[in-house]
């Protein structure tokens, strides 16, 4: 009687589970537990930005020890009323023609200490970084 009794709450506490869990828990395993661990993990989440920051700043150093190069092409209409000219080709009236500009301009810096300085640090910062990122990794 007293199985019975113990049987009888077993599935009592079986079927309320049952009724109280919602019924979109799905079973995960622990591969997919642990992805949503480390991609919700703000200690994770800091250091990878950390790192992506910093390989921004290396790119934003190296630009500007690299030449820069503009080009800067223009296109205006000109038209105008000749009322009276001394040239027999264009005595009176009205012409337009257009005019095009077009400009290359390249330009690079000798020697600037303050972008190899912040350059080098920048390269300093990413080789940091890394390394720190990638044990972190291991951690979790």
């Amino acid at each position: 009687m007293a199985k019975l009794k113990q049987l009888r709450s077993r599935v009592g506490a079986t079927l309320l589970w049952t009724a109280v869990l919602p019924a979109s828990v799905q079973a995960e395993n622990l591969l997919e537990v642990y992805q949503q661990a480390r991609e919700n993990d703000p200690v994770y989440l800091a250091g990878f930005h950390d790192h992506e920051a910093s390989k921004e700043v290396y790119d934003q150093a190296l630009a500007l020890l690299l030449p820069n190069i503009k080009f800067d092409i223009s296109h205006t209409e000109r038209s105008q009323d000749i009322v009276s000219s001394e040239n027999p080709v264009f005595g009176s009236g009205s012409t337009s023609y257009p005019i095009d500009e077009y400009s290359l301009s390249i330009t690079q810096s000798v020697y600037s200490f303050a972008n190899w300085a912040g350059f080098k640090k920048s390269k300093e910062d990413v080789n940091v970084s890394l390394p720190n990122w990638r044990m972190f990794v291991r951690i979790w």
